[in-house]
C-alpha cells in the first residue's frame, strides 16, 4: 500500500526544480534522477522547464516494463530494480 502522504504533486517537483537549477548555465550539465519514475512524466516536465538552459540527463528506476520502454523511449536511463528488495546500481 503506497502512503499518499509521501507524494509531492507534478507542481511542487517542477517548482522546486526550477528553483534549485535557476542559475544553470547551457553548458552546465544536469543530472536527474527520478525514484519510481512511471511514465517519466515529472521528469518530462522538469526537462521542458529546463530545456535549452542546461546539458541534461534523465534517469529513472523502474520495475514495470510497459513503463520502461516508455521511458526508454523517451530518452530516460533506465535501471530496473524493484526499490523495495533490490541493491541501487550506484
Amino acid at each position: 500500500m503506497v502512503d499518499k502522504r509521501l507524494n509531492y504533486e507534478r507542481k511542487q517537483i517542477v517548482e522546486l526544480a526550477g528553483n534549485t537549477l535557476s542559475e544553470k548555465r547551457s553548458n552546465d550539465k544536469v543530472r536527474i534522477l527520478d525514484i519510481g519514475a512511471g511514465n517519466g512524466s515529472d521528469l518530462s516536465s522538469i526537462g521542458q522547464l529546463l530545456e535549452n538552459k542546461c546539458l541534461l540527463e534523465k534517469y529513472g528506476i523502474e520495475n514495470f516494463k510497459p513503463k520502461i520502454k516508455k521511458l526508454l523511449d523517451n530518452n530516460v536511463k533506465v535501471s530496473s530494480l524493484n526499490i523495495e528488495k533490490d541493491l541501487f546500481p550506484f
